[in-house]
């Protein structure tokens, strides 16, 4: 990826990211062209995402934020299930479903829903998402 394509990348994201590193576009910013994309994702921290304007890709964990019946902020580790996306066979899942008569098949419904990372049966989230963030990946060591 060239120099160009990278800082484009930037510019596209700049929306959903904040650049903590300041300065990552002045002229000393070099990178070679194989770890232009990597180098970038190391100097960008994720920041909320509002659910209106793009939603997190389909069973990908992030966290998400809402709050709930008692007025208390929450953070959550979630994903959303778009309707008739997700196969009740493709991952263990409790509770009523949705049946789709052309698929012949039962889906998870449609929403948020916790996601725990030791947890066998995650829960549907019962008040409104209204914005996600990625989840970091973990530091890599050589």
């Amino acid at each position: 990826m060239s120099k160009e394509k990278a800082l484009q990348f930037i510019e596209e994201k700049k929306e959903h990211y904040v650049d903590f590193v300041n300065g990552i576009k002045t002229e000393g910013f070099t990178v070679s062209p194989e770890n232009a994309k990597k180098s970038i994702e190391i100097a960008i921290i994720p920041n909320w995402i509002k659910c209106s304007k793009e939603m997190p890709a389909i069973k990908k964990v992030c966290f998400a934020f809402g709050i709930n019946e008692y007025k208390h902020k929450r953070i959550l580790r979630a994903i959303f299930v778009p309707k008739y996306s997700v196969s009740v066979d493709d991952m263990d899942y409790e509770g009523d479903s949705d049946y789709h008569e052309e698929k012949d098949e039962f889906f998870w419904p449609e929403g948020w829903y916790e996601w725990n990372e030791n947890d066998e049966i995650h829960m549907k989230i019962s008040f409104e998402i209204t914005d996600w963030m990625p989840i970091v990946d973990y530091p890599s060591y050589r």
